[in-house]
């Protein structure tokens, strides 16, 4: 079979973040299978185009022309900010054509995200519509983002979501409270739906840090820095405890943008050097993070089956997370990992508090625990299968309503 994988994000870019890492998790895994992929994505640097072949075997396009600026590539300009609008249709014609010239493409998967699948839908093979999160679902209250007229930036792809999903065939969630949400604000009555969760691999290279010496607990965070990720409440969480007479060293890594600058400003004005910004990372080197620290803290106002979650795990990390989305089909609280209600700094601290005073024989068994329930239902090999099962499915399904 060969699976064409179309999302803007793959590990490499500037703007890779977990969608990306889902992408090179299952592409490796369906290679591994015997299977052909092709991922088309996009090129940081929009004036450059380049395919190339990874290691492992997948092509790999990286598309120009897209609608977005990476400023440290092609410099900051109001006017190439603007290319979400200019570019919009565009680019996502440019996806369409790209795959016209792939002549043996046997199935497609197109991230939500994006809206890449906008021109997709007339191409004689079947587009499977991967939920990972909407643009249009809010993070703030778990509804439907509803921006003024003016906004095209944002109201490009909303309007193009509600199209892309009104007339999908096939659709799968990485988890249930994706595929419920999606349910219960578009009519997806029509499309054949599955719920296939995310799979992970760690590399081999990935080696136990030296922990540091001293009563300092480190809590690491990755991932874009911003409010609706839950970092202003970790901030808050983590000086509740340090009241408390722990000394707390945070470590936040990950991209960031105003609410970043803004956070920044505010430990430098305070004094705070117990956090630290560690910046974007190498995958490497958050898998490293991951199995220094000792506690591995997501609180997140909305997640659908986040990465970080799923690699900290399998790394044997006790984590601490939202139970807002898909996490909570991820963790079962106290068992593998510990969960708290959304935007609760305080139900945080106490969450916090609990997982660090844990003694070492139940941090054993949490990290155990942990490692097993990603190892028996999130490993590549396991959902690249399912995944696999049910583009089975829609090949039988596409191939019998064309005759």
């Amino acid at each position: 079979m060969h699976i064409v994988l179309v999302c803007r994000e793959y590990v490499g870019s500037a703007r890779g973040g977990g969608i990306g890492s889902y992408m090179q998790e299952i592409a490796r895994a369906y290679i591994a299978k015997g299977h052909r992929v092709t991922v088309i994505t996009a090129s940081d640097d929009t004036v450059k185009e380049s395919e190339a072949s990874s290691p492992e075997g997948i092509r790999v396009i990286a598309l120009s022309g897209g609608d977005f600026l990476v400023p440290k590539v092609e410099g900051n300009s109001k006017v190439k900010k603007l290319r979400c609008i200019y570019r919009f249709h565009s680019y996502r014609k440019k996806i369409r054509d790209t795959i016209k010239r792939i002549s043996d493409a046997d199935i497609i998967e197109v991230a939500d995200y994006g809206a890449e699948a906008l021109y997709l839908s007339h191409l004689n093979i079947p587009v499977v519509i991967r939920l990972h999160t909407p643009q249009s679902l809010s993070r703030l209250n778990v509804g439907m983002v509803k921006p003024k007229w003016w906004m095209l930036h944002r109201t490009l792809p909303i309007n193009a979501e509600r199209t892309i999903f009104e007339q999908a065939k096939y659709i799968t969630g990485c988890s249930n409270a994706i595929l419920d949400w999606v349910a219960c604000h578009y009519d997806i009555s029509k499309a054949k739906t599955a719920v296939v969760k995310n799979p992970v691999t760690i590399p081999s290279f990935v080696s136990t840090p030296q922990k540091p010496s001293g009563n300092c607990k480190t809590i690491f965070y990755a991932g874009t820095i911003s409010e609706t990720k839950g970092v202003c409440d970790l901030v808050e969480a983590c000086l509740l405890l340090r009241k408390q007479g722990f000394d707390i060293n945070l470590k936040l890594a990950g991209k960031g943008g105003s609410f970043h600058d803004r956070l920044q400003k505010r430990v430098t004005d305070n004094g705070w050097s117990w956090i630290e910004f560690l910046g974007k990372l190498s995958r490497e080197d958050v898998f490293k993070n991951y199995l220094s620290a000792d506690i591995c803290c997501f609180p997140s106002w909305w997640e659908n089956m986040p990465m970080v979650v799923l690699e900290s795990m399998a790394l044997g990390a006790i984590v601490v997370s939202t139970n807002a989305g898909g996490t909570g089909e991820i963790i079962t609280d106290g068992y593998d990992g510990f969960l708290c209600e959304r935007k609760k700094p305080e139900q945080l601290s106490k969450t916090l508090y609990k997982a660090l005073t844990l003694s070492d024989d139940c941090r054993d068994e949490i990290k155990e625990n942990a490692k097993k329930t990603v190892r028996e239902k999130f490993s590549a090999d396991i959902i690249a299968n399912e995944m696999l099962d049910y583009f089975e499915c829609v090949l039988q399904d596409f191939n019998h309503n064309k005759i």
